[in-house]
């Protein structure tokens, strides 16, 4: 119907499942690219656009996911010397439900604070519940920052409750 490298069959799929080749489509909302095929990243229907050549997956109930500029609530699960890595539980909004992948997002050093940070364990510890600001979103990974009044750790325990 419109190439020989689309599944134009399957009213249903689930991530991982066979959507098109690479040579003939771009993965679109709801699919990824790998080694050179299209797959669906999320449950629910594919759709073809045919003048972008673009094969997308409606999802069901699809969850959120991170995009820029979007307040996001994690909690700390490591304290690098330039990084603060956090696991993602929620946006803003959505609390509801949970993140499509990536679901750990990273706080550079220089993204802390507007004044000059040393040492990132006198800012954050593992453990910790923080308000963030998307900064970048991608496939692979969520930058994030604390730099505003309003941001930062929401909740924290002390060394000995931890």
């Amino acid at each position: 119907m419109v190439g020989r490298g689309y599944a134009p069959t399957k009213r249903f799929v689930l991530p991982g499942d066979f959507l098109g080749v690479a040579e003939e489509f771009l993965p679109g909302e709801g699919a990824y690219e790998e080694k050179g095929e299209i797959l669906s990243s999320v449950v629910g229907v594919p759709r073809v656009d045919p003048k972008t050549r673009k094969l997308h997956v409606k999802g069901v109930k699809q969850p959120p996911k991170p995009r820029r500029g979007d307040l996001v609530v994690g909690r700390v699960v490591e304290v690098k010397n330039q990084v603060v890595l956090v696991e993602l539980a929620c946006v803003v909004g959505s609390e509801d439900r949970g993140l499509s992948p990536p679901s750990l997002g990273a706080i550079h050093i220089s993204k802390i604070s507007k004044r000059y940070v040393e040492n990132l364990l006198s800012e954050f510890q593992p453990g910790d519940i923080v308000l963030a600001r998307v900064v970048r979103a991608t496939r692979v990974s969520v930058e994030m920052t604390t730099a505003s009044p309003e941001l930062g750790v929401i909740t924290s325990w002390c060394g000995r409750c931890r």
